[in-house]
């Protein structure tokens, strides 16, 4: 009368709905009842046989794979994978450094994955394996080749969504983006200047300190960037690879392509100082400006014209500063 049975008596309670022969083919299983056992309630070992079986039922299978479209993204360096392990593979890569197992026993520096420690090991040896077809230039890491070899395909996957400005590669998207949001995430932390891009303030960083690690190789003198450097050694090498596109002649410097433009184009970009009227070359601006021989009259230096409106300005970016915080 209590629900409870004793001993070595096989016992079986009342079938679950789901149980009943009528209703699944499955054969009803019956509980068995071991003497050794304590006694036991029959009503509530069924419960927990029902409520086992409904967890059962509702539980997906373990190895349910992913919505195929699923994409995962990578908060440090925003790159996409479409499975959940690769992904996981990826986020080690960005490991704090102390918790990384492969050291170089060279400089000492730590990675999670053997193969980010073999890449490393590059650049001590200098070992550049993969090279590009086109130009025959060479990189220490392939992925480094395929987006390089978008400059000769003009391959461009990656674009703005607000002034459609494409990309080789997604973190130059990424880094273009703040100029239309405004972010400028790297602080000097000398004059509080901010930029864009790291890269920009590590070279602004050497305003500061008066670094200049790159020496021109043929008078000595330093520069805070590689780019500064290029530009400079045309003035030895008598490069000139800027040629106008009307007349023929040739330039070192972007920037002086775009004013020698302007006589064809006809603009007037140099402007007096003293009554505010406008030439088409600074020469002749420079006679007109000795015209006012009043000494009331006495010009002041003139101001360099403002480029041409036309086609976008110092595309050459060694020719601006390297750590211009408006580059993208």
């Amino acid at each position: 009368e209590d629900g409870s049975v004793h001993g070595s008596a096989e016992c079986a309670g009342p079938m679950l709905p789901e149980q009943r022969p009528e209703q699944q083919e499955a054969p009803v299983k019956r509980l068995v009842c071991s003497p050794d056992l304590p006694v036991f309630s029959l009503t509530h070992a069924f419960e927990e046989a029902a409520a086992a079986a409904v967890v059962e039922s509702s539980s997906p299978p373990a190895s349910a794979p992913a919505p195929e479209d699923k994409a995962y993204e990578c908060s440090f360096c925003h790159k996409t994978f479409p499975q959940k392990n690769t992904y996981q593979n990826h986020l080690r890569s960005h490991g704090k450094e102390g918790e990384d197992p492969y050291q170089c026993n060279i400089c000492g520096k730590t990675f999670a994955v053997p193969a980010r420690l073999t890449r490393h090991y590059r650049t001590h040896t200098g070992e550049k394996p993969y090279q590009c077809e086109y130009c025959s230039k060479s990189f220490s890491v392939k992925e480094n080749l395929s987006v390089h070899r978008r400059i000769h395909t003009k391959e461009r996957p990656y674009k703005c969504d607000i002034c459609a400005r494409a990309f080789e590669h997604s973190g130059k998207l990424h880094r273009h983006m703040r100029i239309h949001t405004g972010e400028r995430p790297h602080k000097c932390g000398v004059c509080a200047k901010t930029f864009i891009q790291s890269g920009q303030l590590v070279i602004h960083m050497r305003t500061h300190t008066g670094e200049k690690p790159y020496v021109c190789a043929a008078c000595g003198k330093g520069f805070t960037c590689s780019k500064q450097l290029k530009v400079h050694t045309r003035t030895h090498t008598g490069e000139k690879p800027y040629s106008c596109d009307i007349c023929g002649k040739a330039f070192g410097y972007n920037h002086v392509l775009k004013l020698h433009q302007v006589a064809h184009y006809g603009e007037k970009v140099y402007k007096c100082t003293i009554c505010s009227q406008t030439f088409t070359s600074k020469k002749t601006m420079e006679v007109h400006i000795k015209s006012h021989s009043e000494p009331s009259n006495t010009a002041r230096s003139p101001q360099p014209p403002a480029l041409p409106p036309t086609g976008r300005q110092n595309t050459d970016p060694g020719e601006s500063s390297c750590a211009s915080s408006s580059s993208d």
